[in-house]
């Protein structure tokens, strides 16, 4: 250490914060961090250890913590446009977008040439699905440092959160090309060629990003999805579990021992839900393996699965919030069962119906003679990153209802349901939304239904698992348990597929279940 600072208490509040900066860029953020809440305990009034503090606990996660010292910082400096930027930065990480932008704004008043708000402005506006101000604010940060390599990445960013994939593929490129060492825009390559079905061209730029970066998460993820939607079940599966490192993968339980298929006759497993409703659905067939394998099985799932899964083979208990949390000796989460009984393309589970209902429907209309009864899902959760690619506006579904022979009702549930009272012929499709208030209720619907339709979303799961034939529309570049090039799948022998033949272009499959519908038999 230098002797100027041999003696830190010897230092005015100044001087110690101006010590952890130092700290800071000598690699010493854990020192410097104790110092400056030290500091700020002692001298409450200097705003640049407050800010400094902010951005490194921000940093290590803690932000709930760093918002109160930026925030803090700000009262006693509000002109200081670093603070503003770094406060933008939290909130926009949070989520809270239009915080965010205000305080992005104000840097750029306070300091109109601030290259770190102009390309965070970007990221914030593409956040909010402003994609055509975001790209101009990066397209002028290029035209003054055109090979600048954080910038070419931030637009590839902003073109991938907006799907349009060749854009950002290109600039990714670009990226390489300035950096072939980087790991991050190696895996943002792979992830635009996944996402163009672009398979053997994925593989490798992923392959060199996990090599350049041991610890990453994204390329391994993305490999997986890669190996899975191509059926090569033994190397997916084991990459698939990195998804247990991405920052929003649930950490309730990851400090209880891990079950990994052993025999323990007296133990009890507790197995969890960790994605979507449709995941729980799917690979909730397992269940009865596991009971196979330890003395008695509890389930955490999702509210609305609470009573249907219940009375899944294999399920002795079933919970669903942190106050229910049963004594257990081990746990697991659903998406690794595949992985523990090793299941390859011959040995997925697919033994249906392995979901059933007890509960009677008295909401469908009469059955008419000769009249076959379909149901509709045309929305997935508009919270899904790929919802826009995966859910289809129920206008374009109109010609199905004109097929005759069919009385259709409407599986769909949430703020989509809503399209159907806007459309004209509104009265050929019977609005259920309203009595379907948990799986159970719409289970008791299917059960009584000659068909499903959906998009790929939780019914889908349901009805495959009821062991009702359902066709879903698949988007071009799937996701993975509905695989590549084929119309059936592994999981679900009643499932139909009806894929995208071109990205975003749903009318080619729409058309097919039309002419699917006027030819059943």
């Amino acid at each position: 250490m230098d002797n100027r600072y041999s003696d830190v208490g010897n230092l005015s509040g100044v001087q110690r914060t101006a010590l952890a900066i130092r700290w800071v860029t000598e690699g010493r953020s854990d020192q410097a961090v104790e110092l400056l809440q030290k500091v700020v305990r002692e001298y409450d009034s200097i705003a640049e250890a407050w800010s400094t503090l902010g951005t490194l606990l921000k940093q290590r996660g803690h932000c709930p913590e760093a918002e109160a010292c930026l925030t803090r910082a700000l009262r006693l400096a509000p002109t200081c446009h670093a603070t503003h930027n770094n406060l933008a930065n939290l909130y926009l990480e949070s989520r809270r977008h239009k915080l965010a932008l205000a305080h992005y704004r104000k840097a750029l008043e306070l300091c109109p040439g601030f290259p770190d708000a102009r390309s965070n402005l970007a990221k914030c506006l593409s956040a909010m699905g402003k994609t055509a101000e975001a790209v101009r604010e990066m397209e002028s940060l290029l035209g003054e440092e055109p090979d600048k390599f954080s910038h070419h990445f931030n637009l590839g960013t902003i073109w991938l959160h907006a799907f349009e994939l060749e854009r950002a593929l290109a600039e990714f490129r670009i990226c390489v090309e300035l950096n072939p060492d980087s790991a991050i825009a190696w895996a943002n390559v792979g992830s635009s060629l996944v996402n163009l079905n672009l398979f053997c061209e994925a593989e490798p730029a992923l392959r060199r990003a996990m090599a350049l970066d041991a610890e990453l998460v994204e390329p391994r993820w993305n490999l997986a999805i890669c190996l899975l939607r191509q059926g090569r079940f033994a190397e997916g599966w084991q990459l698939h579990e990195w998804r247990r490192k991405l920052p929003e993968y649930s950490r309730t339980f990851a400090s209880r021992p891990q079950w990994n298929g052993e025999r323990m006759p007296d133990a009890t497993v507790l197995l969890y839900a960790e994605q979507g409703l449709g995941d729980t659905l799917q690979f909730i067939r397992y269940a009865a393996w596991v009971r196979e394998r330890v003395g008695r099985v509890v389930l955490g799932c999702q509210p609305p699965l609470r009573g249907l899964l219940s009375r899944v083979d294999g399920v002795d208990a079933v919970f669903c919030y942190a106050a229910e949390i049963p004594e257990h000796d081990a746990v697991c989460p659903l998406l690794s069962l595949p992985m523990v009984f090793g299941t390859d393309l011959d040995s997925v589970p697919a033994q249906v119906p392995y979901l059933s209902t007890s509960r009677e429907s008295a909401v469908l209309p009469p059955r008419r003679e000769g009249v076959r009864r379909a149901g509709i899902v045309w929305g997935g959760s508009p919270t899904h990153a790929q919802d826009r690619l995966r859910s289809v506006p129920l206008a374009w579904l109109e010609p199905w209802f004109r097929v005759p022979g069919w009385d259709w009702c409407s599986l769909q549930v949430g703020a989509a349901s809503a399209e159907l009272l806007r459309q004209a012929w509104a009265s050929r499709v019977a609005d259920l939304s309203s009595h379907l208030k948990d799986f159970e209720d719409t289970a008791a619907v299917v059960a009584e239904l000659d068909l499903v339709v959906t998009v790929d979303t939780s019914v889908a799961h349901l009805a495959g698992a009821m062991g009702k034939p359902v066709w879903v529309l698949v988007q071009y570049a799937p996701d993975w348990r509905w695989m590549l090039g084929r119309e059936d799948s592994p999981w679900y022998p009643t499932v139909r597929l009806f894929r995208q033949t071109q990205f975003a272009d749903w009318a080619e499959p729409i058309a097919r279940v039309a002419s699917a519908l006027e030819e059943w038999q």
